[in-house]
């Protein structure tokens, strides 16, 4: 996959990770609800990014792309984890990699605050693409910003 052909939120994530996270390449990335369209994270990975992919069921994804079956309403609440707790012995609150974005691609407004909350969690900025008939959930800060890449509007909430 070349760049050119890779999905407009690859785009969005590389102007965010360019603005909000300025260095040379290595961002961490999560992929909320994967699904069976891996091509953006590939796309991301080929860009020499680490990607986490979560989704609430059990998906294939490419070989450099580390999975976890997560809820994203549980990782925003802080009831789940990406990482183990294996340094605090199991107490105090769940722990999270570094993350430097988070992004989704078709985000049912039902999901959106929840992924919204999850960011701010981990203190990144997220990237994503609605269903396309849907307008952003109203219950998004109003400091959402709205970009056209190619075709596709993205929605962008700086951290």
């Amino acid at each position: 996959m070349t760049r050119s052909d890779a999905p407009p939120i690859v785009a969005a994530v590389a102007e965010v990770l360019a603005s909000e996270r300025p260095r040379a390449a290595g961002w961490t990335t999560v992929e909320v609800g994967i699904g069976r369209r891996p091509e953006a994270a590939r796309a991301l990975v080929d860009a020499g990014h680490d990607v986490i992919a979560i989704d609430v069921t059990e998906r294939d994804v490419p070989t450099d792309v580390t999975f976890y079956r997560a809820d994203v309403h549980d990782l925003a609440d802080g009831t789940a984890t990406l990482a183990s707790d294996v340094g605090n012995g199991g107490s105090g609150p769940p722990s999270f990699p570094v993350i430097d974005a988070v992004y989704a691609r078709n985000l049912p407004a039902e999901i959106q605050p929840a992924t919204a909350r999850f960011a701010s969690r981990v203190d990144a900025p997220l990237a994503f693409t609605t269903l396309g008939f849907e307008s952003p959930s109203p219950a998004l800060p109003p400091s959402i910003e709205r970009r056209a890449i190619g075709t596709e509007t993205v929605f962008v909430l700086p951290d």
